[in-house]
């Protein structure tokens, strides 16, 4: 998750510099995003990598704060008008992460979250 992420913000940030869109919108024939909306995006991907961090460290706020951040990329990516299915995709990831988290009945993840 902290992989992909980093890559996310990297290709955000690279895309930002050259000036260009993201490669997955030219090849679907999709009109590019604004330029506010990859902003955003790199923005949210830093604070996403923060809050996994904070997950690692066991805290249950950087769970919350993760789940934010898929709660603004749906935010954001309807307020660009882009697909619904983009929109949310940004939910997906911290809905994931509470499922594996419940695995282990007593001696699962959400129960070690400080």
């Amino acid at each position: 998750m902290l992989l992909a992420e980093a890559i996310s913000l990297i290709g955000e940030i690279g895309m930002k510099l050259i000036g260009g869109t993201s490669s997955l919108n030219s090849l679907a024939k999709l009109p590019p995003e604004p330029s506010w909306y990859i902003l955003g995006m790199t923005l949210l991907a830093g604070l996403d990598i923060f809050c996994v961090i904070f997950i690692f460290k066991w805290k249950k706020w950087a769970f919350y704060g993760s789940a934010l951040v898929g709660v603004g990329v749906m935010v954001l990516t309807l307020a660009a008008q882009l697909s619904f299915v983009a929109a949310i995709s940004g939910l997906f990831m911290p809905a994931i992460l509470y499922a594996v988290l419940q695995i282990g009945g007593e001696n699962s993840g959400w129960r070690r979250l400080r």
